[in-house]
């Protein structure tokens, strides 16, 4: 009977452990790499950074919620957004999601990746948790990729503030702007392409669902 008890108080102290730590607790020990060198300080009663120009931003911070949004608009060479997000696992465990995008008025770079931490460690477990994602998930499955000399797209991961389901944005402002013919120094050739790319495009934005007990994402 003791050692039941005991088992039970063990299961109870482990479980309040995890809940403890908070998306403050895990970005304080994210490698500056990925946090991008965000370090957050709390001054006088609200969370602020610095901008990658060195003046003072102040990200949104939602603890309850599992959640940090760092919005850094004054790159000089267009709009920073860094978000993380705390996902609990069955075992009341932490998945951390973090999406870095970056736009500069005419290109949307993306990354995103899943971390858990165990025994001191960040292991990245983007295979494990997510589906196989790219172009084909926002285009007509008859289109072939052309074969252009830059990145026609980006997948930005919009990780939520409230629930669990992320939203995938299929950006492709260059190949909008290629197509209207913004560029003079492009060809006939190109351009027809970009429009060829734009009439192909079904989907503008995906969901991902989250699958607690097998830590996966899923598409419907």
């Amino acid at each position: 009977m003791k050692k039941t008890i005991l088992l039970i108080i063990t299961i109870i102290i482990s479980n309040c452990a995890f809940a403890q730590k908070t998306v403050i607790d895990y970005y304080k020990i994210l490698p500056d790499s990925l946090k991008h060198d965000y370090n957050l300080k709390f001054v006088e009663n609200k969370w602020q950074t610095m901008s990658c120009v060195d003046y003072e931003i102040y990200p949104l911070v939602d603890i309850s919620n599992g959640f940090i949004k760092i919005t850094d608009e004054g790159t000089g060479g267009g709009t920073i957004v860094l978000t993380v997000v705390l996902y609990r696992q069955y075992d009341g465990s932490g998945l951390i999601g973090i999406s870095f995008s970056n736009f500069d008025f005419m290109y949307y770079s993306c990354s995103t990746y899943f971390l858990d931490y165990k025994n001191n460690n960040w292991n990245i477990v983007n295979e494990k948790v997510l589906p196989d994602i790219s172009h084909k998930n926002f285009m007509n499955k008859e289109y072939e990729l052309a074969d252009f000399d830059f990145n026609p797209y980006s997948i930005v991961f919009e990780l939520p503030q409230h629930g669990t389901t992320i939203k995938l944005r299929f950006e492709y402002t260059y190949i909008k702007m290629l197509c209207a013919g913004a560029f003079e120094n492009k060809s006939q050739i190109e351009k027809q392409a970009a429009c060829l790319f734009q009439e192909n495009v079904i989907n503008d934005s995906i969901e991902l669902f989250w699958d607690k007990k097998n830590t996966r994402f899923y598409l419907k």
